[in-house]
């Protein structure tokens, strides 16, 4: 009996002690499921979006049945670090009020899954799980957004099929409607659009802040394209000056070719400073074009959305031509891995951080190995030989406390502040010295601990997870906080949670301009070497100093502040562009690790592999173009006025300020002579069987392939020299390769060799036509095949 009521009061007790541990967790989940949030969770533009970039998600919180001041976090897993990501905006509202909360968020490639929750005191309240179902973008096709009075009349647009340049994609436009409310947030709700077209639509309706916005998109790498003609009073003659500096002299209506048919346009007499006519038609200028930072703007002379235009044959192949750089830039990034070979620079660039006087692995290795056998060996065996083993207790705290004195003042000479910060900063600077700058940023602390990161108000800055090695997480399941985004009054700030000198946190920003002094330079080319002039105007020494033109680089060494330097015969550094040729400097520093006749500590190594890497990331983006460009590589500061709540900081800075070379392709004698590779190739005809590389020119396959090289205008070419391409190991490709240029006057193909390397065709008119040459590649299994460059020789038209 006594032991029935002993087990029945154990079982009372039981239950009391399993009840005493649901029942608060059974009442926080009521709490957070609470039926008075009714929410309604939609997320894309027009439900679309693009996969890596920030979408807007849009909470539609109804029938508050209190007043509310908090916050709507949306929470998604951060990269393969673990953890979660927060984007959360600040929220007041009253009892019984509706409200719409958007909220710019970033997704990890193959992660669908997050939450949204309602936070108020710090407390979730709600918690809804958010499924990103169906919408996404093809990562081959033009996500194109549509600013206008009248979408039907561009409904067109979602039926045009493309292809890059080299005719090796075929992607198509996908387009969604807009409002100005979407360019809010910095622009990151566009993030996602390749395109942005304008069309038909008041200019004046868009506020100080969301030109701003649209300006950070463009030098982010978008491509804004605005139609002008016969509504030109609503678009470029109502935009914002301070955004784009254009006017026009009135319109008129003119019979232009458009290509297989002549249609009747009316066009604006457009004056757009800084920018180049990319179309034109009969001295008509159709398309004008104007880089800015890592984007463009292209503005048409006609409406886009009008007849007779939208129903012509030719709308199609326009927009073909006017955004085919555009095009060329979604297949780099998304069938040749750009997207992924930008992150990873960014990252190598971020994560090595140039302290001086840092301790080398070799030299902490051995102090602690010291260590460890003085404490482990020498100490226990002299002192059971003294027969004095009682002192242990005394001798190895002693020796510990030495050591650790020894370390201390080893990385005392690194003098790292509270919270580093590393930065990667691209200036593009114009003819008037005005720069756009983009950077990518890396925040560290050196202690464990969150640091909240406020920012300029017009500065778009965004976080910037590991992509480029993440698989995606088929589920939302995280728990610890990684980096919280907060938008609140049109700007936004950032918590850094739990961060250590160990983990970089990476940020990208944009919208900063400055004005600062250009590099006074006048070149010219001579025989494919470079002759003239440089002078340092910059206030900081230039650690490195190239120039591009087309594929070739010429590498001008380091300039001091103030020096001028001059320029004699100065050979190129190869044609295989600026990858390449940070590729050799890449391999030349590894080389000089083990080659002993090489000094691996040669001041020109330092800090070599942070200038390769920014070299790479100039190469896979779209800041160089097709013109001739200066680069020069410093540690000019930027101050982009970040607030790191008073923590004294270590500031680290890369800057490569980029400009236009005044650069004259013509000699005493008015010749005119361009460098290998200049000018670059589209592909017109390929077999199928054939495929090449689409930044080398690599051929593969069995087959034919017809390479169109498009000269200037201007130029009448009287010698073209054919050169193998050398990769940049000095390899030499298709030497015994089967090549042929086109005879236009013959309409035949005439066969010539590489075998010496070159080829040199004297042009009597019967090798171009509209300054297009044809050179016909037949690839080979057994050869070794390259896209050939060319060397032009001409006079001035």
């Amino acid at each position: 009996m006594k032991k029935t009521i002993s087990k029945r009061i154990f079982t009372v007790i039981l239950s009391i002690f399993i009840l005493s541990l649901v029942i608060p967790n059974v009442k926080v989940n009521a709490s957070k499921n609470d039926s008075k949030y009714d929410l309604t969770i939609s997320y894309g533009i027009d439900g679309k979006y693009k996969a890596l970039k920030y979408m807007p998600v849009t909470v539609q919180i109804n029938n508050l049945e209190k007043d509310f001041n908090g916050e709507v976090e949306v929470r998604v897993t951060s990269d393969s670090s673990g953890g979660y990501n927060a984007y959360s905006k600040e929220v007041s509202a009253s009892k019984g009020e509706n409200i719409s909360v958007t909220i710019p968020v970033k997704f990890l490639d193959g992660n669908s899954n997050g939450a949204v929750c309602i936070i108020e005191k710090g407390k979730v309240l709600y918690e809804k799980k958010l499924l990103i179902s169906s919408g996404r973008v093809n990562e081959g096709n033009a996500f194109t957004g549509l600013l206008t009075d009248d979408p039907t009349a561009l409904g067109y647009l979602g039926n045009i099929t493309y292809f890059d340049s080299n005719y090796s994609s075929t992607g198509k436009m996908n387009c969604v409607n807009l409002t100005e409310d979407m360019l809010d947030e910095d622009g990151l709700s566009i993030d996602g659009l390749d395109v942005i077209i304008i069309n038909n639509y008041n200019m004046a309706n868009l506020n100080d802040k969301q030109y701003k916005s649209l300006n950070n998109w463009v030098n982010s790498g978008g491509t804004l394209l605005i139609g002008a003609g016969a509504n030109e009073s609503k678009t470029i003659n109502n935009i914002n000056k301070s955004f784009l500096n254009i006017a026009s002299n009135g319109t008129m209506e003119k019979s232009v070719k458009t290509g297989s048919e002549n249609l009747n346009l009316i066009l604006s007499q457009i004056n757009l400073e800084d920018s180049t006519v990319i179309v034109n038609s009969n001295e008509n200028e159709l398309v004008y074009s104007l880089d800015r930072g890592e984007g463009k703007i292209l503005i048409t002379s006609f409406d886009l959305g009008l007849e007779p235009f939208i129903s012509s044959n030719d709308a199609a192949i326009m927009l073909q031509n006017m955004l085919i750089e555009t095009f060329d830039k979604i297949y780099e990034e998304n069938y040749q891995g750009g997207y992924y070979s930008t992150s990873y620079e960014i990252s190598n660039i971020l994560g090595n951080i140039p302290v001086e006087n840092a301790v080398s692995p070799l030299t902490l290795g051995i102090v602690l190995g010291v260590y460890a056998i003085l404490v482990g060996i020498v100490i226990y065996l002299i002192l059971k030989k003294m027969k004095k083993r009682d002192l242990t207790w005394v001798l190895i705290p002693v020796t510990a406390v030495v050591f650790t004195v020894m370390i201390y003042l080893l990385g005392s000479k690194m003098k790292i502040k509270d919270v580093i910060v590393n930065s990667a900063n691209i200036i593009s600077v114009d003819e008037d010295g005005r720069g756009q700058i983009n950077s990518y940023i890396g925040i560290a602390s050196k202690n464990k601990e969150n640091i909240k990161i406020e920012k300029e108000e017009d500065l778009k800055m965004k976080y910037l997870s590991d992509d480029y090695y993440y698989y995606g997480d088929t589920s939302y399941d995280a728990k610890t906080l990684r980096v919280k985004t907060t938008y609140t009054n049109d700007t936004s700030y950032f918590t850094v949670a739990n961060n250590n000198v160990a983990e970089v946190n990476k940020f990208e920003i944009s919208g900063k301009e400055i004005v600062m002094p250009k590099l006074e330079n006048t070149l010219r080319i001579k025989d494919g070497n470079l002759e003239g002039t440089i002078k340092n105007n910059l206030d900081a020494d230039i650690k490195k100093l190239v120039i591009v033109s087309g594929k070739t680089v010429w590498d001008l060494g380091q300039v001091a502040k103030g020096e001028e330097i001059s320029i004699t015969d100065l050979r190129s550094k190869g044609s295989s562009g600026l990858q390449g040729y940070a590729n050799s400097l890449n391999d030349e520093y590894y080389q000089s690790r083990w080659d002993d006749e090489i000094d691996s500590k040669d001041p020109k190594f330092k800090n070599i592999q942070r200038y390769v890497s920014l070299l790479n990331l100039l190469g896979y983006t779209d800041y160089l173009g097709t013109t001739t460009k200066i680069i020069a590589i410093t540690d000019l500061p930027v101050d982009y006025s970040l607030n790191l709540e008073s923590k004294s900081i270590s500031n680290y800075d890369l800057t490569a300020v980029i400009q236009e070379a005044n650069i004259d392709f013509k000699d005493e004698n008015g010749n005119i002579s361009f460098p290998e590779g200049y000018f670059s190739y589209t592909v017109s005809e390929l077999d199928n069987r054939v495929d090449y590389d689409y930044y080398n020119g690599y051929i593969y396959g069995e087959g034919e392939i017809v390479l169109d090289y498009k000269i200037d205008d201007n130029v009448d070419i009287k010698e073209i020299n054919i050169e193998a391409f050398t990769d940049q190991w000095g390899y030499q490709y298709g030497l015994n390769g089967d090549y042929y240029i086109y005879n236009y006057n013959t309409n035949q193909y005439e066969e010539f060799k590489l075998t010496s390397g070159s080829y040199k065709v004297i042009n009597d008119g019967s090798y171009s036509l509209d300054n297009i040459i044809k050179i016909k590649v037949v690839a080979s299994e057994n050869r070794d095949n390259a896209a050939p460059k060319l060397r032009i020789k001409g006079v001035e038209k």
